[in-house]
């Protein structure tokens, strides 16, 4: 099996603005997989409507919290707003009730937004998917 380096997220634009434009370094996910993620993973985010690879981060630290928590300890950090933060812990972005509460929150460091985005090899999903190493190495 090969190594897996990272995960692939997907992300609505102005939040990858957030993130490469406005140096918000706080990235968070409601999922209950993601167990290969771990502090010196690489992140890369998908802008959705462009499908595009656009740019990418490595996680410094990595933890599960409830949203309020996330608020608390990392305010305007955070890549959403107070006001999406708390409509993402309310409903999914396909406007189901969300059953988890527990998020995963990443302190993000060496974020890069790529000059010229890339072309997935693989089809996105809605929850992402995870990266092998020789994956990364052809994105590069």
């Amino acid at each position: 099996m090969q190594e897996i380096v990272g995960f692939v997220f997907p992300i609505r634009s102005h939040h990858a603005n957030s993130i490469f434009e406005k140096g918000k370094d706080v990235f968070l996910k409601f999922t209950g997989r993601l167990k290969e993620l771990h502090a010196g993973s690489k992140v890369i985010f998908h802008v959705s409507i462009e499908k595009l690879l656009v740019g990418e981060a490595t996680i410094k630290s990595i933890e599960r919290m409830m949203p309020e928590e996330v608020w608390k300890k990392y305010g305007t950090r955070l890549f959403l707003t107070r006001a999406e933060l708390l409509e993402y812990a309310r409903k999914s972005p396909l406007g189901e009730e969300r059953r988890r509460k527990e998020l995963l929150v990443c302190v993000l460091t060496k974020v890069k937004k790529y000059h010229k985005p890339k072309i997935p090899k693989r089809r996105m999903t809605t929850a992402g998917y995870y990266i092998t190493r020789d994956d990364y190495l052809a994105l590069q």
